[in-house]
């Protein structure tokens, strides 16, 4: 062990998660939950266009934006467990978990509510569309 204000070689202290190691690595998370909020958006602004260019009920624009929000987390753990490698629940988890709080945060200042019935519901869909795109990631054999 090395004392304090010593400094410790990389070899001394094994890799960092970014080079093989052991460990949680953040950028890959970062990149994807912003690559999520971006297919989110882009969803969110093609499926606005469809209703203002058709008569849709005013009932049907909560599910779409419900389907935008969980295929954008779905996008967002399937990229991270594509960088990442394995773990694709625990990232998938990860990328969800920073979605739903990006929701929940936005939901609150823009006055659309709290943590309601209908929030708990998007958290719970945000999830598992993450999850599933990690696992599924994952678990799917690549081509050579």
């Amino acid at each position: 062990m090395a004392e304090r204000g010593q400094r410790i070689h990389r070899s001394q202290r094994g890799q960092s998660p970014d080079e093989g190691g052991g460990g949680f690595s953040i950028r890959p998370v970062a990149f994807s939950v912003l690559a999520g909020v971006i297919v989110c958006a882009l969803l969110m602004l093609a499926m606005s266009a469809v209703v203002a260019s058709r008569n849709i009920p005013q009932s049907a624009i909560d599910p779409m934006a419900l389907a935008a929000l969980t295929l954008g987390a779905f996008a967002a753990g399937y990229l991270c467990a594509k960088l990442v490698g394995s773990n694709g629940l625990i990232y998938g988890a990860v990328c969800g978990a920073i979605l739903t709080a990006i929701v929940v945060l936005a939901g609150m200042v823009s006055g659309a509510g709290g943590m309601g019935v209908p929030a708990v519901f998007k958290a719970i869909f945000i999830m598992l569309a993450a999850m599933l795109g990690g696992v599924l990631r994952v678990n799917t054999k690549r081509r050579r």
